[in-house]
């Protein structure tokens, strides 16, 4: 298996950095949902969840038929690249690994477009373009913004590059789409494309397990036929329109993440010895030009605290690491901390 961030060690002092999840939680109404949706759990979910399908297509503004619910993001990752089975794709790294692992598990032959730190990881479009058409790829997997590194794409330049790719299926990975913009945007289904979206990291309610995916209904199609009966528990299945339509957590999850964003990044950057990376999300991607990510981990662990070390990301060196956004206290004593060790 690969590797993910997490802490499970048994000092309840740890404060965890390494898992990316919408630090304001989620409310009392949510917890409400969750406490009288258990008189349901006696009874079988529906078998793919229409209910849930029929409140995304509703938000969406879109048809169910070009929607499908998954057991979390990872469930729809595997899913599509068993019912694809494509010969070959393309993934552009540094990124999330289970791409890879998944598209591997179904057959197909993996190429990576590594993006280079030294550029900011810097997407050329045109080059990624010659790329996709020299190698003949049939899919191309892009996180956006992306993780680790929380590089944004903006949506006219990834519209550009599927429109001059016709014969290639783009698996555009969004599950962390509301840190990046206050406004849904909604890609043209009618392209070859396959949008996730995880409603486990924003909404925070990751031991929940719930996503979705809309895209082409060709591609939908073949996903449908590849689905696990019962995918989604009632629970989850309960929340959906619940979360989807409340704005004003949206609204103020936006708003504060922003300013956690700025605040760490200006704290972060006075450190020596640490190089801080544009970011997008609800996390910072940072090099420590002294120790290794181990190193440093095993150092701030100690201090109670944990980060998500980046040596298993194709395109990063041991020095990368990665730090999620929980609050102004928990920055500040990153940084503390790491003045002291550097």
């Amino acid at each position: 298996m690969n590797k993910h961030g997490g802490y499970y060690g048994n000092n309840k002092e740890m404060i965890d950095l390494s898992i990316n999840i919408n630090p304001l939680g989620f409310g009392d109404h949510i917890q409400d949902k969750i406490i009288n949706s258990l008189q349901d759990i006696t009874k079988y979910p529906e078998i793919t969840g229409e209910t849930g399908v029929k409140s995304i297509s509703k938000y969406l503004g879109i048809k169910e038929e070009n929607i499908i619910l998954g057991n979390g993001g990872i469930d729809l990752i595997y899913l599509f690249a068993r019912s694809l089975k494509l010969n070959s794709a393309l993934v552009i790294t540094p990124t999330f690994n289970e791409y890879s692992r998944a598209l591997k598990v179904a057959g197909t032959d993996v190429h990576e477009y590594v993006l280079d730190y030294k550029d900011g990881f810097r997407l050329d479009a045109d080059n990624l373009i010659k790329e996709i058409k020299k190698l003949n790829v049939k899919g191309v997997f892009l996180c956006n913004p992306c993780n680790p590194t929380g590089k944004y794409i903006e949506r006219d330049i990834i519209n550009y590059i599927v429109s001059s790719c016709k014969d290639t299926i783009f698996f555009l990975d969004e599950s962390f789409s509301e840190f990046a913009n206050e406004n849904e945007e909604i890609y043209n289904i009618n392209e070859n494309v396959a949008i996730l979206r995880s409603m486990t990291k924003f909404y925070s309610i990751p031991g929940l397990r719930l996503g979705f995916l809309y895209g082409n209904r060709s591609i939908i199609k073949k996903m449908e036929e590849h689905l696990v009966p019962w995918s989604i528990n009632s629970i989850s299945l309960s929340l959906i329109d619940e979360l989807l339509n409340d704005i004003e957590f949206k609204q103020n999850s936006y708003k504060e993440n922003n300013k956690l964003l700025n605040y760490a990044v200006e704290l972060l950057k006075e450190i020596n010895n640490v190089t801080v990376y544009e970011s997008r999300s609800n996390f910072l991607l940072l090099k420590h030009e002294k120790y290794s990510s181990d190193e440093l981990n095993h150092l701030l662990n100690n201090l109670n605290l944990n980060i998500r070390t980046c040596n298993d990301f194709i395109g990063l060196d041991a020095n990368f690491f990665r730090i999620c956004l929980k609050g102004k206290r928990e920055i500040e004593y990153l940084q503390k901390c790491l003045m002291e060790i550097s």
